[in-house]
């Protein structure tokens, strides 16, 4: 989507707190500045922004008003703030952990704890953070069906899960990404071999395929600012 923004002729500011990954986003020459720091705080002025767009980010982010009040801050009025996050379905659409109560609460502790996940708000309680914050929501939509997320759990299973346990389940994902040479911007060895191995582990995959269960894993959220 960046990429597509990009060609869009739109300019485009760059933010992380990981000077790691401002280089990379930097050497990606997508962005017209890019600023190493905290979402609280970023050094652009008072409604200079006409979108703000967040990929699978604020579910990782401890306290997250101060980023809010820093969105509602940059945004100009009728500017849009699009963002995905899990759902507060997400519990429900995974498999494991069914044997007994206990294990349950422990696998989905687990599956937080290596996927850095910090909360599942519901669309309710996003609309009330935003709307404190004079942003309205105007557009939700659920995707990643039931049936989805869990052949995302079995593969993630088999890849990062695995993964994390072999660090000892103390490293966060991205610094095991890191220690394989996965975040360099280029595929190295093992990005070439899932490229090899996509079209088999996609087989009974259909994305357009309607869920049988009414609980979806993730949601995409469009608000705009309301003019003052």
């Amino acid at each position: 989507m960046l990429d597509a923004l990009a060609r869009a002729d739109r300019n485009m500011v760059g933010i992380d707190l990981d000077p790691l990954e401002t280089e990379l986003a930097i050497a990606s020459k997508i962005y017209q500045s890019v600023h190493t720091c905290s979402a609280t705080a970023i050094p652009e002025k008072d409604a200079s922004f006409d979108y703000v767009f967040s990929n699978s980010v604020l579910e990782h982010i401890g306290p997250i008003e101060g980023v809010l009040d820093e969105v509602a801050r940059l945004l100009k009025p009728n500017g849009k703030f699009l963002f995905t996050v899990p759902s507060s379905d997400f519990h429900k659409c995974l498999k494991g952990g069914l044997s007994t109560p206990s294990s349950r609460s422990a696998y989905l502790e687990e599956i937080d704890k290596r996927c850095a996940h910090l909360r599942d708000w519901s669309e309710t309680e996003w609309r009330t953070q935003l709307a404190q914050r004079s942003i309205k929501v105007n557009f939700v939509q659920n995707y990643l069906s039931e049936g989805q997320v869990r052949r995302w759990e079995l593969l993630s299973a088999m890849t990062g899960g695995l993964l994390y346990k072999l660090h000892g389940k103390k490293s966060r994902p991205i610094e095991i990404q890191r220690a394989l040479k996965m975040r360099s911007g280029r595929n190295g060895v093992l990005g070439n071999v899932g490229s090899l191995f996509s079209p088999f582990l996609s087989i009974g995959a259909d994305l357009d395929v309607a869920s049988q269960s009414e609980h979806y894993g993730c949601v995409m959220i469009e608000a705009v600012k309301i003019q003052a």
